[in-house]
């Protein structure tokens, strides 16, 4: 834990990003992840536990739920933000390039803007996930995405997809879902 506490302290720390004025108080926070929403993004659960304008830094973090068997997300491209993935629990596999890389309890995943990265939990049991994200401003894509499935009334995989990479595109993601390796695949195909 002291570890996950000074990776935080050091990621808000390296924020350039202000969002706000320097005489804005931003009075320290308290609280429980199992407190927040719970926000139904389509294929994981996702929580927002620190927004962007909680800090000066600008820093959000969310938690992540992703099923076993399951794709959390096909590969992207960023090209404003850094993304920090912690593993609390269970394991995933993450895309990087054209590298697959496997990560359990501990690991962090470093995956910065302009890299293609995915990933997905090929295991058994869900994964537990806290995701930083650097500026967090992207943080709003998750509300974003399942206030618009709800407005299309989105049932069918392919428009659910659709409506994903049109939003991501509007915040300067780009999404490939072909260069989804065979494994990754293989858990869209059940």
């Amino acid at each position: 834990m002291k570890f996950l506490f000074s990776l935080i302290a050091s990621l808000v720390a390296g924020c350039a990003h202000v969002h706000a004025p320097h005489d804005q108080d931003w009075p320290p926070q308290l609280r429980n992840i199992g407190d927040v929403d719970t926000i139904a993004f389509p294929g994981h659960a996702t929580r927002l536990v620190v927004a962007e304008s909680d800090s000066q830094a600008g820093l959000a973090l969310t938690e992540l739920i992703i099923p076993p068997r399951s794709v959390g997300a096909p590969p992207h491209v960023h090209s404003k933000e850094d993304e920090y993935f912690i593993i609390l629990e269970g394991e995933l596999t993450f895309l990087s390039g054209d590298r697959q890389l496997r990560a359990g309890p501990g690991d962090v995943a470093t995956l910065t803007r302009g890299h293609l990265h995915g990933f997905w939990n090929a295991s058994q049991s869900p994964t537990r996930v806290l995701l930083a994200i650097v500026p967090g401003n992207f943080a709003g894509f998750f509300d974003e995405v399942v206030l618009e499935l709800r407005a299309e009334k989105a049932q069918d995989p392919a428009q659910v997809g659709a409506i994903i990479a049109a939003l991501a595109a509007q915040r300067g993601v780009k999404v490939y879902p072909e260069k989804l390796p065979a494994a990754a695949a293989e858990l869209l195909a059940r």
